[in-house]
């Protein structure tokens, strides 16, 4: 090196920093004398008045305090980073200062013991004490900062509710495995410690990790051991767009640096710099700025001074410019022009983060983006570019999910649980081969933050997606659309809530006898104006072809209908519920949820006893049987995956308990599954409760079938639990009988119905020889036979021999009876103002002349239509000479409607004839309930019902039952007395009289 060159470093760059230091060695000296003054003042006070304890206990006090305000202030590492330096220079005019002032006596001396001999002890002690106590308050309030920090941080039991835009920071949150590849750009970086300046770019899209890859880059360069780095980050985006950037930029790097080292001339030859570039300088001495000419000063000779001091500081210095891409281009260009002319010096390196596109965006007077790219490697020595590939982003989703999320929101393992199961379907996204597709939505981790906070916001851990009818893929999708184009969803929120379909959703298209689903012309209309992207997100839910590509939309597979968005006719609001999922934040419960009871399906045919699932709160009768009566119907629909013994377990269960169901059926009330229940019964007796001992798969040959026949009779093997018997237990009562006879009914071979194993088993019970195919009449006449005696014999033993009037039976049940274990749910219900007495009033009313009607009809008539009357068949025997219509009529006349037993029973013979009016069309009102003979007289035999009239016409008339105010309430209508009662009179003399004419 010339010794020209050494002299200009020593006139160019340490001149100042001398001469201010042998400047405060000089003033320290005086510090020195007059600190001596002083003290000579306090030793004459102490010892005159003899408190030598307390002025050392003062001094004590006050060394304590200094030194906790030195460390404070971290003096300790500015002392260590002077010894670090190796500045002897210093510290000899440092000396030289003090040395200086010591040889001439003390500059001020005799004037401080002059004026210190004047002033007052106290007051002198109140001077002194003054800093003293504003280093001790400064002190206090540190202290106190800290403690209530740490309480703070102790007690701060609040917790995040969505994800932050927060880099990570430790390498140890790194998920997407970017460490290693900011490891090996890191030690690049420092070039093999080589002092050639160069400038580092990261070009990566928003979002893509850059300041993460920044902070694991940081946390290497914190840890090297050797070697001494300086990292000093820029964030351009802090400051206003007004700011000078070039001032900030120094100012933040000369601070970073001093935190590092001692070098008191960084600051002045920077500063300098500084200003010559905007041709103008000044300097600062002690607080105090002066401006001069700069003279011969270049920016040149600066730089060259500012090289020499940085070379021999022995750190390196990484500078990083974050979000470069950020700034106005014009801003842009300032940083890299001073980069490049300016700031090219020893030991400095420069990284910068950008995204080369988005900087191309931003030159809004420059339309070709590869100048942009041009321009920009010309300050770029070198390059490296990060990608976030879809693997990454499937990884992150399925197997670091979990831990992202935990590490910014401490929620419960459920909850999470929840979301995840959520966005379970973007991992079928990220590795399908349309991930480019969904690059501008879901392409970076920004965005899938984004997306999850979405799902945060919208409570969806709050729903049980195991449980629930919602297709994961619809859903995502459909918030990909809320988030991204809230127009396009606010469209399909408009024209799809509140009962309103076919614009999105599917539409059904009968063609060529048919019947498919398809796309509404509006929506072919629709898409047409929307880009690829958007396009392309609709028909992932709507399109028909892309949700039924094998072009069989046909199928009726019910767990489909119930899931997917593009379904929103009547009985399947699909679409309305996504839309009240997102928008109202509106969480179906389980017990409207399809999928919920297939699972609980699944559980029981794979073992799990029906007595633990219903113990569950979704099946509580407190709140219906809806949900009960749902997992039935589907229970019974897979009978067929049942297995050997299952079946035969169902059908105990199902005799046991269906007393305990509801009759009352209304949508606020009740599903009315006790009905529903007896045909279950019948679909598990017909195919799987027999068969159990079979070595190999159930054959239905007639022994074996001929074990159905056991079921229901109680005989051999299932003696002591047939379902005829077990029905009607005498505790059951009544509505025991209505269940056999709802029973009955369904098992005749003429109702068309598909118990084919049932109807055989029961012909060949009752006749060896009786027909199994052919015509259905006949083997219904057959098969129906024993189960039509036997259930006259259980009628006649309990209410003919008692004489027990059957209709006083039906009219004293109660709610209790009829809603079985839903009763407390219906008068919660009606308690709570959800329906009030008088319609449920109305409900019983009708359900107990239901069952009067059905039971005296199934018993007394004769007709085969569609199902067999019991009065068709003898008491015993074959012969069907209709027997048991003429007892079920002895009965009825003799005892219900007699009124020499009882005057009550004229009204149960007039309340039973209100209840059977048969519909009437073409009136102006469209159906109308009118008396008619010929509906009586399938179940009263006509001789019987003349005599009755004539014999008790006028007993009936002088009652005055015109004038009581009675209703008699059916599912279809109710009749009054006051109204209705004529016109019965009218049809009963009508038929007298005919039949009077025909005799």
């Amino acid at each position: 090196m010339s010794i020209i060159t050494i002299q200009n470093r020593v006139r160019q760059a340490e001149i100042s920093v001398l001469i201010q230091t042998a400047i405060l060695g000089f003033v320290f000296g005086e510090v020195w004398y007059l600190s001596s003054s002083i003290a000579s003042t306090f030793n004459a006070y102490i010892e005159s008045t003899n408190r030598q304890i307390t002025a050392l206990v003062i001094c004590l006090i006050t060394t304590v305090i200094g030194i906790s305000y030195f460390y404070v202030r971290q003096g300790h590492l500015e002392i260590r980073r002077l010894i670090k330096s190796w500045r002897i220079d210093l510290l000899g005019i440092f000396i030289f200062g003090i040395f200086l002032s010591i040889s001439i006596g003390g500059l001020g001396k005799e004037i401080y013991k002059e004026y210190f001999a004047k002033v007052p002890c106290f007051s002198l002690m109140l001077l002194v004490a003054l800093p003293i106590l504003i280093a001790f308050f400064l002190v206090l309030r540190a202290v106190t900062s800290i403690f209530f920090e740490v309480r703070k941080n102790t007690n701060d039991n609040s917790t995040p509710i969505f994800l932050g835009d927060r880099p990570i920071e430790l390498k140890e949150h790194d998920l997407l495995g970017l460490n290693e590849s900011a490891i090996r750009f890191a030690e690049r970086v420092l070039n093999g410690a080589a002092t050639e300046s160069l400038v580092f770019g990261i070009d990566a899209p928003w979002g893509i990790g850059k300041s993460s890859f920044i902070n694991f880059c940081c946390e290497y360069w914190k840890n090297k051991k050797t070697m001494e780095i300086i990292v000093h980050r820029f964030e351009p985006l802090r400051y206003p767009e007004n700011v000078d950037l070039t001032d900030k930029f120094i100012g933040d790097l000369v601070n970073t640096i001093q935190k590092h080292v001692f070098a008191p001339s960084i600051k002045p030859l920077f500063t300098k710099y500084a200003h010559l570039i905007k041709g103008k300088n000044d300097f600062s001495f002690f607080g105090f700025k002066f401006a001069f000419d700069s003279g011969s000063d270049t920016v040149e000779d600066t730089l060259e001074n500012l090289d020499a001091v940085l070379s021999e500081l022995n750190h390196k210095i990484i500078i990083v410019v974050d979000d470069l891409d950020r700034l106005s281009w014009s801003a842009i260009k300032n940083i890299l022009f001073a980069i490049k002319r300016s700031f090219m010096l020893s030991n400095v390196s420069y990284v910068l983060c950008y995204d080369t596109e988005n900087i191309a965006s931003t030159d809004k007077r420059n339309d070709d983006a590869e100048k942009v790219r041009e321009f920009l490697e010309k300050f770029v020595n070198v390059k490296t570019s990060l990608f976030l590939d879809s693997n990454a982003l499937a990884k992150y989703v399925s197997s670091n999910f979990d831990a992202a999320v935990k590490n910014n929101l401490l929620i419960d393992s459920r909850t999470l649980d929840q979301i995840k199961q959520a966005v379970e379907a973007l991992v079928e996204i990220f590795n399908s081969d349309e991930f480019f597709r969904y690059q501008e939505l879901i392409g970076d981790i920004r965005k899938l933050k984004r997306l999850i906070n979405t799902l945060v916001l919208l409570e969806v851990e709050k729903t049980d997606f195991e449980n629930s009818d919602f297709n994961k893929s619809d859903l995502i999708h459909l918030l990909l659309i809320y988030v991204n184009y809230p127009n396009i969803f606010r469209k399909i929120f408009n024209t799809e809530m509140n009962g309103k379909k076919g614009y999105f959703s599917l539409v059904r298209n009968f063609t060529d006898g048919v019947n498919r689903f398809q796309n509404s012309i509006n929506y072919s209309s629709y898409v047409q104006n929307l880009n690829p992207n958007q396009e392309f997100l609709l028909s992932k839910i709507f399109d028909a072809n892309t949700v039924f590509p094998d072009g069989d939309n046909n199928n009726e597979d019910e767990l489909e209908y119930r899931t997917r968005a593009c379904f929103n006719h009547d009985g399947f609001r699909n679409l309305e519920r996504y839309l009240n999922l997102i928008i109202n934040l509106s969480k179906p419960e389980q017990r409207d949820s399809y999928i919920f009871y297939l699972k609980n399906k699944t559980d029981f045919i794979q073992g799990r006893d029906l007595d633990l699932i219903f113990s569950a709160k979704q099946f509580s009768f407190s709140k219906g049987d809806f949900a009960r009566d749902e997992l039935w119907r589907i229970i019974v629909n897979s009978r067929n995956e049942f297995s050997k013994d299952l079946g035969p377990n169902t059908l105990r269960y199902l005799i046991k308990n269906i007393q305990h169901y509801s009759l009352l059926k209304r949508e606020e009330i009740g599903a009315g599954s006790r009905k529903n229940l007896v045909y279950s019964l019948l679909k598990v007796l017909d195919s799987s409760a027999w068969g159990a001992n079979l070595n190999t798969r159930r054959n239905n040959s007639v022994e074996n079938i001929l074990e159905i026949a056991d079921w229901i009779f109680g005989e051999h093997t299932h003696a002591d639990e047939g379902v005829i018997a077990t029905l009607t237990r005498p505790e059951r009562g009544v509505l025991g009988l209505y269940d056999l006879m709802i029973f009955r009914l369904y098992c005749s071979a003429d109702r068309g119905g598909s118990f084919f194993n049932l109807h055989r088993a029961l012909s060949i019970h009752s006749n060896a020889n009786a027909l199994t195919s052919g015509s259905m009449t006949e083997i219904a006449k057959e098969g129906m036979r024993e189960i039509s005696q036997m259930a006259f014999n259980i009628f006649k033993t309990r209410y003919i021999l008692p004489e027990k009037n059957i209709f006083e039976e039906i009219k004293k049940l109660a709610l209790q009876e009829l809603a079985g274990e839903c009763s407390g749910y219906i008068i919660e219900r009606i308690e709570n103002g959800d329906v009030n007495q008088e319609e449920i009033d109305l409900l019983i009313s009708a359900e107990k002349y239901g069952i009067q009607s059905f039971v005296i009809y199934q018993l007394g008539n004769s007709v085969i239509n569609s199902g067999i009357g019991c009065g068709f068949y003898d008491e015993e025997g074959n012969d069907n000479k209709k027997d048991i219509a003429s007892k079920i009529n002895d009965y009825l006349f003799s005892h219900c409607f007699n009124p020499e037993i009882d005057s009550g029973n004229f009204e149960h013979f007039l309340d039973y004839l209100l209840s059977q009016f048969s519909r009437s069309f073409g009136f102006d009102d469209g159906v109308k309930y009118l008396p008619n003979i010929s509906e009586l007289t399938k179940i009263l035999q006509p001789e019987r019902l003349k005599v009755y009239w004539e014999t008790n016409k006028g007993a009936i008339l002088e009652r005055k039952f015109l004038s009581i105010k009675k209703n008699v309430t059916t599912s279809g209508y109710i009749a009054s007395y006051e109204s209705d009662l004529p016109s019965v009179y009218k049809m009963l003399d009508d038929f007298v009289a005919q039949e009077e004419m025909t005799q």
